[in-house]
């Protein structure tokens, strides 16, 4: 066993994380949805019948959080577990990412020091038990990032990676408008790249790849709605909606 450990220790470490997250994810258990969730979880199984249809509702437009598990629903029904199912996996992603870029750059043990310290948050446990997307867009923003790191610094030949960092921010697109959080600092790595002038052939493949998959998300809107702009009017929709007075009374006496 020992022998074994010793030549495969990243593995070995891999396996630690998963099973690290998998036990908090057991220990904390999976609830029934209570709060927001209980939105997600209902466009989730409304998803794959004939009668969706896609509204200005907040909640339902957010399809990185719902799809993914309309589709555990499809197989192994609606159930705390399968409900909190895909968060949990995305906290299992975060922690593995962050792994796999710090061995590059430090020795594993920093490296799973690091993953189990996300692992164990407090706020990645609390969030793996229930359908919400936080979780969910911090790992496609995590990333993100840390492909864009790679791609500077470590590994800046492999043509990869501009796809894939341009894919995990429309996935984040698709789960939650935070993600746009993370471009300011994308702006500010290009332009110091840019006034060194290097790694600019990178930043036009990104730049292209951005661009398709911009076409993309407002190809989905026009296909679905027939408004490849209905998402950005849907937030105004909501924002007006939600700062009215009529709203807060509402809310207030609901709640108070």
């Amino acid at each position: 066993m020992l022998s074994w450990i010793k030549k495969n220790k990243t593995a070995f470490f891999f396996t630690i994380i998963i099973f690290t997250n998998l036990a908090c994810w057991l220990l904390l258990k999976p609830v029934w949805p209570f709060s927001d969730d209980i939105c997600y979880v209902g466009r989730a199984q409304e998803f794959l019948s004939p009668g969706f249809q896609l509204t200005q509702n907040e909640f339902q437009n957010r399809f990185g959080v719902y799809v993914p598990t309309s589709f555990l629903f499809q197989f192994f029904g609606a159930n705390p577990y399968t409900i909190s199912f895909w968060p949990l996996l995305a906290g299992i992603f975060t922690s593995c990412i962050v792994f796999n870029t710090l061995r590059k750059i430090q020795n594993v043990l920093f490296a799973l020091l690091a993953a189990l310290l996300i692992s164990l948050n407090t706020m990645q446990i609390t969030y793996s038990i229930a359908l919400f997307p936080d979780l969910i867009v911090a790992f496609f923003a995590t990333a993100a990032v840390l492909l864009l790191y790679q791609a500077r610094v470590i590994e800046s030949k492999k043509r990869t990676f501009p796809f894939l960092i341009a894919l995990f921010i429309f996935l984040g697109f698709l789960t939650k408008i935070t993600i746009i959080l993370i471009l300011p600092f994308f702006v500010l790595l290009f332009l110091a790249d840019l006034s060194k002038k290097q790694q600019l052939h990178f930043w036009k493949q990104l730049l292209i790849a951005g661009t398709l998959f911009f076409a993309l998300y407002l190809g989905i809107y026009y296909a679905l709605t027939g408004d490849p702009f209905y998402r950005w009017k849907s937030i105004k929709s909501f924002n007006e909606q939600t700062s009215s007075y009529g709203y807060i009374r509402s809310y207030l006496n609901a709640h108070y």
